[in-house]
């Protein structure tokens, strides 16, 4: 996953976004997540936003709506970098990063703090956290 600064963008005709970097990549975001903002028009949007983003493959449909398949039968696939999550503010990106990489750790300090405070030997501690 790679974080994305989002300078520029539209709507799709069915409420996605795709929004451009400075360097003209291109990263889709689904009409849940831009809503969830409470952008539904561009108009809302503020520019610069966030991302995290990521290649996923998706399947590509024939003009009568099914979906495309080779020869073998299986579906064809396409990469599309793709929002895993949207931020209003880089701050807000950071956040979100320090909140996910620090978590073990808190969790590691309290079940540590509240087992010490039960009485735990610091022996009966380290074999709670190889658990936890």
């Amino acid at each position: 996953m790679k974080n994305y600064a989002i300078q520029s963008g539209n709507f799709t005709q069915n409420g996605n976004f795709s929004g451009y970097t400075a360097k003209g990549e291109r990263v889709f975001m689904h009409k849940n997540q831009v809503n969830a903002l409470g952008w539904t028009k561009i108009e809302d949007v503020k520019f610069p936003f966030f991302a995290i983003g990521a290649i996923k493959q998706i399947g590509q449909l024939k003009e009568d709506g099914t979906p495309k398949t080779k020869e073998d039968g299986s579906p064809v696939l396409v990469d599309r970098l793709q929002a895993m999550s949207v931020y209003p503010t880089q701050a807000g990106l950071i956040a979100a990063h320090v909140a996910e990489a620090t978590l073990n750790v808190s969790i590691a300090k309290e079940v540590s703090a509240t087992a010490k405070a039960a009485g735990l030997t610091d022996e009966a501690v380290a074999a709670l956290l190889e658990m936890a």
